[in-house]
């Protein structure tokens, strides 16, 4: 069978969930706070450093835990002698040796060399493209969410990680619910995040569904169509799911082995779940209920 898209269910579920993960009072979600919302001291929010500090800061998320990155990344803005990391012009001034020794004094770089060099070649090419501004940029893009996609990903400039499919829609979704700096325009045109939490919870729900076994990469579109979907007409924007999706998944869909879940009675969406799971085989991704799949697997 192939997998079978259910926009409806979304539209239905997503403001439920949305609005429980807002609120975070207790059940599955707990009162975490969102680690990339919390800002260093002495910094305002939408502010040109704020800006700096979002935009280098995302392009290290790979293979990072989040509360572990912000949380260095505010550490290392908060102290004096390392809160030039955050200006592009003096990043691009300093030698390589200088950028990487004080990147690891909070643990800010894990990765010293990649991290450093990530860094380095953002602020260089904010330097030298947009006057060493990322508002330059997002102003030159008239602010508009799909133009911001075109400049970071094009071959015209140098933006390592941050140009990538998947960060540089997380980091336009940063700073429309972090930055607020300026309006985002556009915001519909940013698929939501696929990353396996979001791809869980999403087949949990039912807005993916069909038994179903072949590649990961079929399963991650059809998550991402079905959100797209899901949000036309209305007033969401996918990636305005993507955390509530994510903490769903990480805390509550992932963790089944089997039925009920042992999460069920904190889970805001409780009455949606359609009891399916995602699972590794040898061929691929399987999709269906426990019941006509051997024992999941987690991903």
């Amino acid at each position: 069978m192939t997998l079978t898209l259910h926009p409806d269910q979304a539209r239905q579920v997503g403001p439920v969930l949305y609005a429980a993960h807002r609120d975070r009072r207790g059940g599955i979600f707990g009162d975490d706070q969102l680690p990339y919302h919390s800002l260093p001291q002495e910094m305002e929010r939408g502010s040109r450093e704020h800006l700096h500090f979002i935009t280098l800061t995302t392009a290290l998320r790979t293979h990072r835990h989040p509360e572990a990155l912000w949380l260095a990344a505010r550490k290392t803005y908060d102290d004096a002698g390392t809160r030039y990391l955050f200006t592009p012009h003096a990043v691009a001034e300093f030698r390589v040796e200088k950028l990487r020794e004080d990147m690891a004094a909070y643990g800010l770089a894990k990765r010293p060399d990649n991290d450093t060099d990530i860094w380095r070649r953002i602020s260089t090419t904010l330097v030298q493209d947009f006057e060493g501004e990322a508002c330059t940029l997002l102003a030159q893009a008239n602010f508009e969410a799909g133009e911001i996609l075109s400049a970071v990903r094009s071959s015209r400039h140098d933006f390592p990680y941050l140009g990538g499919i998947k960060t540089s829609s997380l980091w336009i979704h940063l700073l429309v619910e972090s930055w607020q700096g300026q309006p985002i325009e556009g915001m519909q045109a940013i698929p939501v995040y696929t990353d396996r939490d979001v791809v869980a919870a999403t087949v949990a729900i039912g807005a993916v569904a069909g038994i179903y076994t072949g590649p990961y990469g079929a399963l991650e579109d059809s998550v991402e169509a079905v959100w797209t979907s899901a949000c036309e007409g209305t007033d969401f924007y996918p990636m305005q799911f993507y955390h509530p999706l994510s903490k769903l998944g990480e805390r509550g869909c992932r963790e089944v082995q089997v039925f009920p879940c042992r999460r069920r009675t904190e889970c805001p969406v409780m009455i949606f779940c359609v009891e399916a799971v995602p699972r590794k085989t040898q061929d691929g991704i399987e999709v269906g209920r426990p019941s006509e799949l051997l024992t999941p697997i987690s991903l």
